[in-house]
């Protein structure tokens, strides 16, 4: 009993050693919250790896009813300056986006390292908010990942956004009616003087 619960203990060790070494891909907006019609920026980041990386590819998902994609670029971290090999797929209907973004197998390794730092924004995506309402984007975990300039899958964390639109937008005054408005204002005054 004691041999299987050190072996339990190991294992979970183990396990969380190799958690802890996750890199995170994140979605990240511009704003906490935006107005129905306004421009929704939001970047896919990369950080928390200890190695050189070689590309990556993603599934976003996003509500095609709330959201309209409008457009996304591609980062700069697999590039050294001679371009990377990039692909994308745009399911509009369904609001599915997948990309990928891979380092040539002869990059310029120092530039990369340079271009990548210690974090860096793997895609920009521009939505424009067509409700009002709490929306999720999200990465589905089965078409992402992430991969070193070696060609090995790392281990990943991911982590999606809520975006929160509201609706601002109030019927302005119309001018006539403010017209009407003072002329009323103006009529007992009128009626006053014309009597004394």
């Amino acid at each position: 009993m004691k041999k299987l619960f050190n072996s339990l203990a190991c294992a979970l060790l183990l396990l969380t050693s190799y958690h802890s070494n996750a890199a995170f891909i994140t979605l990240e907006a511009d704003q906490a919250s935006y107005n129905v019609g306004d421009t929704v920026t939001v970047d896919l980041n990369v950080s928390g790896f200890e190695q050189l990386l070689g590309g990556f590819f993603a599934e976003l998902l996003y509500s095609p009813l709330q959201l309209t994609l409008q457009s996304w670029q591609f980062g700069q971290g697999f590039d050294d300056g001679l371009g990377s090999y990039q692909w994308h797929s745009h399911d509009a209907a369904n609001g599915i986006l997948q990309l990928d973004d891979y380092a040539d197998f002869s990059a310029d390794t120092s530039l990369l390292l340079t271009q990548q730092g210690s974090m860096f924004t793997l895609v920009r995506l521009s939505f424009s908010a067509l409700t009002a309402g709490q929306f999720d984007l999200g990465l589905l975990a089965s078409g992402t990942g992430l991969l070193s300039f070696n060609n090995d899958y790392l281990p990943l964390t991911l982590q999606g956004t809520t975006i929160n639109v509201v609706n601002t937008t109030q019927v302005p005054l119309p001018a006539t009616a403010l017209l009407f408005a003072s002329g009323l204002v103006l009529l007992p005054r009128q009626r006053k003087t014309k009597n004394g």
